[in-house]
């Protein structure tokens, strides 16, 4: 764990009262002293800090990890004089402002930062990279250019942007060349739009110029799987949060994603007689497959027979063919966009291990698997499982 830990010295203001603020594993807490009240934040951040502080005060750095120093001078710099001393750069601060929670959140979050706002016609906002972490920084710089890969509410898509160096660039043939733009960066490359509207295209955000939008980033598959976690308006000084999906495509008798059960409950209030319709085909599909339901050989092949009652529950099913992934899957839940991901139907989740070595580079390690039997121990990141029985039973059998 990364840590950066600050200690208040005595401060002349008998009436100041220290506080504390503590940031770990993507969640800012503010804590009071003398009482139990917190409010919390959902803002991933790149690095963890813990630390104290108190308004006017001395300030002393007493351990310092990788680039948690470098994150928290440049905060410094912008929010505090800093005054040097044998101690070290960080020795001593002193400031007449609190240490804000909301100011921290902004120096230390990875996010994305627009550019060129009133100049659409010249090739649209820009986004720049701010506070990656050390990892993905180092990652870039050694790439060059990385694929990106957006994290929408029902997982990660394909997209033509670019990640590129501050030392890099595109050429008009769309190689990467030495550059000195000077800036990490997201480049729209072969995209019809910049990152900034892909976000918000899937996230259904309202418009206006983003001032920033806080981000989390993961090296998967060669790519930057980028995940928007916060994002704040020119116009408008609050800063709102973007829930991170986590398996937002399963339900299964381990994991039911709010993302289905919120679609679940719109699907039985708009559409009550379907709904019964789809419980009753579901459970008669699922049973069929049961230990004891007296049936024998049936194959994997047959849980298609629920492909109408998914339907109506916002899965549609391609062609089931004979090679590569079983079909092509598109998901309609709620006011989000169609969303498009390969289905792999198998009796039991744990069969799934035969494709997981057979991704093209070219892919993103994205699966749902559709199934009867959930055994697989440990679920990669980057697939789904829908276990049918499951779904029968939080429909109402």
């Amino acid at each position: 764990m990364q840590e950066l830990r600050v200690e208040p010295v005595n401060s002349q203001h008998d009436d100041l009262v220290a506080s504390s603020l503590t940031i770990r594993a993507g969640t800012a807490s503010h804590h009071e002293p003398g009482g139990n009240q917190q409010q919390e934040a959902g803002y991933a951040c790149a690095t963890v800090f813990s630390f104290h502080f108190q308004p006017t005060a001395n300030i002393h750095s007493t351990l310092v990890s990788d680039n948690s120093l470098d994150l928290f001078a440049g905060w410094v710099k912008r929010y505090a004089p800093v005054h040097h001393s044998p101690q070290g750069p960080l020795a001593s601060i002193e400031t007449a402002h609190p240490f804000s929670p909301e100011n921290v959140y902004n120096a230390l979050c990875m996010h994305l930062q627009q550019t060129k706002r009133g100049s659409r016609q010249t090739g649209g906002p820009q986004y720049y990279f701010h506070g990656l972490a050390k990892q993905v920084r180092r990652y870039l710089r050694g790439e060059k250019s990385v694929p990106v890969a957006l994290v929408t509410p029902y997982g990660a898509t394909p997209s033509s942007f670019l990640a590129l160096a501050l030392d890099a660039k595109l050429a008009p043939n769309g190689e990467v060349v030495p550059g000195r733009v000077g800036h990490d960066r997201i480049q729209q490359a072969g995209a019809g739009e910049s990152i900034g509207e892909a976000i918000r295209y899937w996230y259904k955000l309202k418009s206006g110029d983003f001032e920033r939008i806080d981000v989390e980033i993961e090296v998967l598959d060669d790519k930057f799987y980028l995940t928007p976690v916060g994002y704040k308006y020119v116009e408008g000084s609050k800063t709102h949060v973007i829930r991170r999906p986590e398996f937002p495509l399963s339900f299964n008798d381990r994991l039911q994603s709010e993302l289905w059960r919120r679609q679940l409950d719109r699907v039985r209030q708009e559409q009550p007689e379907m709904w019964r319709w789809s419980i009753e085909e579901i459970y008669r599909v699922a049973q069929a497959h049961a230990d004891d339901s007296g049936f024998m050989h049936v194959k994997e092949e047959d849980l298609l027979r629920a492909a109408g009652p998914l339907k109506i529950l916002g899965v549609q099913f391609g062609p089931y063919v004979g090679k590569g992934y079983d079909c092509q899957g598109e998901f309609r839940f709620l006011n989000y966009e169609p969303y498009q991901a390969p289905i792999e139907i198998k009796k039991a989740s744990s069969g799934f291990k035969y494709q997981q070595s057979k991704y093209s580079p070219t892919q993103l390690s994205r699966a749902v698997i559709l199934c009867v039997r959930h055994d697989m121990q440990n679920v990669p990141h980057n697939v789904d499982v829908i276990q049918l029985a499951t779904l029968g039973s939080a429909l109402g059998r």
